[in-house]
């Protein structure tokens, strides 16, 4: 009798992406009113004072917020840790677990994307700024303090999309790898409010650390570099998840 082929991996993530989605539909709805009312409120109160509308520096981690909500809505009522769970899965348990955790990220591009896009529309549409434009002051050896304006670069548009991804990527590696998840959450939460205070959030160690959530850095190299270095974790923390659900 001849072994059944193994299921193409393609077909999985084909299979997952479309399971996942429908499963979200009642949160991509409230998603869209919620931004639905924030735009109308916030149109409208610009709107009638005759100001432009700004990409608003904030909604980047608004957005990057919907990253460390998703993955408890992509496993929602999975016992993970049940004793037969997914023995009548056509794949291996663990590729189930990476092949869901990739589909939960493409509906999250998605809708980053569509929301950043919705934003950005909002400004061009009236007149505002993509990107964020502060003026601070410098104080040189002598003590003569300048005043410098400084425009943030137009790759800073990108925060939304690295902040959603790596906590996406962490939050999966916790839902799926631990049985209480929100335990390690909230330590992970305080560990890190202690660590910033302890670095101070100006000074550049700190702002390197935290530059692929939102603290966008003048150099493009070391952006790029903490951000891929924040993306290898996560993905290497959601292999190690995996693993614990692997056959054999």
């Amino acid at each position: 009798m001849s072994r059944p082929r193994p299921t193409p991996l393609v077909a999985v993530l084909s299979e997952q992406v479309r399971a996942v989605g429908l499963s979200l539909r009642p949160g991509a709805a409230l998603l869209a009113a919620v931004l639905a009312l924030v735009t109308g409120v916030g149109a409208s109160t610009a709107l009638g004072a005759g100001q432009p509308l700004d990409f608003p520096d904030e909604a980047r981690l608004l957005i990057g917020a919907l990253g460390f909500l998703l993955p408890f809505a992509v496993w929602r009522g999975e016992k993970l840790f049940a004793g037969a769970w997914l023995w009548t899965l056509p794949v291996e348990r663990r590729t189930h677990v990476l092949a869901k955790v990739a589909a939960g990220w493409v509906w999250l591009m998605l809708a980053v994307g569509l929301v950043v896009a919705w934003l950005a529309g909002l400004a061009l549409g009236t007149g505002g700024e993509l990107v964020a434009t502060a003026t601070g002051t410098i104080a040189d050896a002598h003590g003569r303090i300048t005043a410098v304006r400084w425009t943030e670069p137009a790759w800073g548009l990108a925060a939304p999309f690295t902040i959603a991804t790596i906590g996406y990527l962490v939050v999966s590696a916790l839902v799926v790898g631990l049985k209480r998840p929100l335990w390690w959450i909230a330590g992970g939460f305080l560990a890190a409010c202690v660590l910033i205070e302890v670095l101070d959030a100006d000074l550049p160690p700190a702002r390197v650390l935290l530059a692929p959530f939102g603290f966008v850095l003048p150099n493009l190299a070391w952006w790029a570099a903490a951000t891929a270095a924040w993306t290898s974790l996560g993905l290497l923390a959601v292999w190690l998840a995996a693993s614990r659900h692997r056959e054999g």
